[in-house]
């Protein structure tokens, strides 16, 4: 987390919105802006009323970019795994499906198929991949002409990726 968010800092020094591309082939921009407030009073018969209404201004609102990048990013891949996975399933077979967020349904008869796809495009998305780099390559890219002092990214640890596809137990 702290590695995503010295990285939107340094989007942010250039006042640049972030963006990356999705497993899936999303195009993903983060790109929050501040708000001004204005307050509207309306008389209506004998009454007053007020009204507060918000324009987005074109001016980055850094600390949202900072704040958002983590789960943001975090989010666009469970929704990559998530498109994969029916894209996949499909190809298999299934045909009726259930999903809020990061728990995926079928029906009883398909949910095997299911949860072997799952863990199959898990084991495509990430094994053997540096999607951190990606991202560091994208916020680079964003910023032509200027070299960016990028921090290290975090190393990896010792999850073996493949693993998932004897596991028991894979999302919901």
């Amino acid at each position: 987390m702290d590695w995503l968010q010295d990285l939107a800092k340094l989007a942010n020094e250039h006042t640049k919105p972030i963006t990356w591309w999705t497993p899936s082939g999303l195009p993903v921009v983060q790109s929050y802006r501040k708000h001004r407030s204005k307050v509207l009073k309306l008389h209506i018969g004998e009454r007053m009323l007020q009204a507060n209404i918000s324009e987005e201004t074109s001016t980055l609102d850094k600390q949202r970019q900072a704040n958002g990048i983590a789960p943001n990013y975090v989010h666009s891949l469970d929704g990559a795994a998530l498109a994969l996975t029916i894209c996949k399933s499909q190809e298999y077979g299934v045909s009726s499906f259930s999903m809020v967020h990061d728990s995926y349904g079928t029906h009883a008869a398909d949910s095997p198929v299911l949860a072997d796809t799952l863990r199959e495009v898990f084991v495509e998305m990430f094994e053997g991949k540096d999607l951190l780099e990606d991202l560091e390559e994208s916020v680079r890219s964003s910023v032509p002409g200027v070299v960016l002092d990028v921090p290290a990214r975090p190393p990896f640890g010792e999850l073996v990726v493949s693993e998932v596809l004897e596991s028991e137990y894979f999302f919901a």
